[in-house]
């Protein structure tokens, strides 16, 4: 199973860069068969909590979400 992006490294230096810009791709690792049938309950719920981490900084001006091509 892969690791939570809110657990990654990468998800924390992204926190703390205090970005004004963020963009999110949805339909990347929660889509792979495992983690949506062991996870998929949880995705609506996760995903908002993802982007109110980041609406909750101060600078943020825009977040935009892309899908990933298949």
């Amino acid at each position: 199973m892969d690791d939570p992006y809110v657990d990654n490294e990468v998800y924390r230096k992204a926190i703390k860069s205090e970005p004004d810009i963020v963009t999110i791709m949805i339909g990347g690792n929660e889509c792979n068969e495992y983690n949506w049938t062991s996870h998929g309950v949880d995705f609506e719920k996760d995903y908002i909590l993802l982007v109110d981490n980041f609406l909750n900084l101060d600078q943020i001006l825009y977040i935009f979400f892309t899908l990933r091509y298949q």
